[in-house]
């Protein structure tokens, strides 16, 4: 699976692509890690990966702190989310998973 329309140190217009694919991902493997990655690994690679993370999370307990989800990435890999575009893409994608849900009813989205 590829996001050929994410431009480098920026964000894609729309959160509905990024959305679609996490949650294809999610369901073609099966429980499994997903492997992700771009050119330098910090920009689209994290944010997309916050994404996944942050839903997780909102799953396991109904919660999260998006500061700790970037703090959480930041741990992992240095520098990982590198521009504040990138940070609001991530809140926007985890409200659309969110409206996503409401609007399906759905128990579990992942």
């Amino acid at each position: 699976l590829a996001h050929t329309d994410w431009p480098d140190h920026t964000a894609p217009l729309s959160p509905l692509p990024t959305v679609a694919l996490l949650k294809l991902a999610r369901m073609l493997c099966g429980g499994n890690p997903i492997t992700v990655h771009c050119s330098a690994g910090i920009g689209r690679t994290a944010t997309f990966v916050g994404i996944d993370y942050a839903v997780q999370k909102i799953y396991q307990s109904d919660k999260v702190s998006m500061i700790d989800v970037l703090k959480d990435l930041r741990n992992q890999r240095l520098h990982a989310i590198q521009s504040p575009i990138q940070y609001a893409f991530l809140h926007l994608c985890v409200l659309e998973v969110f409206i996503e849900v409401q609007q399906s009813d759905q128990i579990a989205w992942l």
